[in-house]
């Protein structure tokens, strides 16, 4: 067949099957490297997609510390602006706003006539502003403010806040209540059968301390 001789005949079916066995063996290696190798392929996935999960997790957990500590910090600013606010507040001068002035004098238009005296400590220049904001409610009321303000020193001490007197205890009350309800002052109203507010002081006398119906001392503004 083919021109064979049977000598090579038996060469050419020996080789055939030498090349057959290195097919099944070339085969059976290369199914072998296939599973091995996948099975590796697939492991090493496996890990880089547990490192993957791994760094994921780690970076959420190092966002919620940060956001953590972010909002610590602004707890943190907030609370003390707000003890920034309060101490502003306390330390503030006391002055009345255009509306508390116009409001004020409203109620205090039944002092028409009426003299008033206004006193303060000397080097208090708060009190004494804030005085002649009341001089100012005192003249739109119709009232008689006289001023003694920035000129008095106590003799054993002095008072804290604005302090009321009136031959009127009544009428002293409501000028009171209506200094505070409006103009968001500390007042007090004193019983002025035990001498003027603040006791004995020296200073520039007004010559009204004993005419004046009403008396307002206005002391410095308490830290509360």
């Amino acid at each position: 067949m083919f021109g064979a001789t049977p000598d090579s005949a038996n060469f050419w079916f020996d080789l055939s099957n030498v090349v057959l066995l290195l097919g099944a063996v070339a085969v059976a290696a290369g199914t072998y490297g296939v599973i091995k190798m996948g099975s590796a392929k697939e492991r090493f996935s496996d890990e880089r997609i547990s490192s993957n999960e791994l760094e994921t997790k780690r970076a959420i957990a190092e966002s919620d510390v940060a956001k953590a500590a972010a909002a610590e910090a602004n707890e943190k600013a907030e609370s003390e602006k707000l003890e920034r606010t309060k101490l502003e507040a306390k330390v503030a001068p006391r002055r009345l706003s255009p509306d508390q002035k116009v409001e004020l004098a409203k109620a205090w238009a039944p002092l028409s006539g009426k003299s008033v005296l206004l006193e303060s400590y000397s080097l208090d220049v708060d009190s004494a502003l804030l005085g002649q904001q009341l001089i100012e409610v005192l003249a739109a009321a119709k009232a008689a403010p006289i001023s003694n303000l920035a000129s008095s020193m106590p003799m054993g001490g002095f008072l804290i806040g604005i302090h009321i007197t009136g031959r009127d205890k009544k009428a002293a009350i409501e000028l009171a209540v209506s200094l505070h309800n409006i103009g968001d002052l500390d007042v007090i109203v004193d019983d002025g059968a035990r001498g003027p507010p603040g006791g004995m002081m020296m200073g520039m006398s007004s010559g009204a301390e004993g005419t004046a119906e009403f008396r307002i001392l206005i002391g410095p503004k308490p830290l509360k």
